[in-house]
């Protein structure tokens, strides 16, 4: 589910795991699973108090921090090198491997 602009706000109905993927033009794309647990006040039977007898409101918020890097800029030349790789790969009939992932 697309939840918007950085900050983000959205509603959900269970507890658990969250994957969360965050997006921005000249950085790396993140993608983090959090882990939602439910508060002490959503334990049985402690629950049916906080849901049915608490006069007021009870929200749950949470918060996520994700620091982003950089995309690396990768130079004219390597890039221009790899198209030809690739063109020479599809004249020949193959696909060419993708180059090392850097970690």
């Amino acid at each position: 589910q697309l939840a918007g602009t950085s900050p983000a706000s959205f509603d959900f109905t269970h507890y658990g795991a969250r994957d969360i993927q965050v997006i921005k033009d000249g950085y790396k794309t993140v993608t983090v699973t959090e882990d939602v647990r439910a508060p002490w006040y959503q334990v049985t039977p402690i629950d049916f108090v906080a849901e049915n007898l608490w006069p007021g409101e009870i929200r749950d918020e949470r918060v996520v921090r994700i620091e982003m890097e950089p995309q690396p800029i990768v130079p004219a030349d390597q890039v221009w090198q790899r198209g030809e790789q690739l063109r020479g790969a599809a004249h020949a009939g193959y696909a060419a491997p993708l180059p090392p992932a850097k970690q």
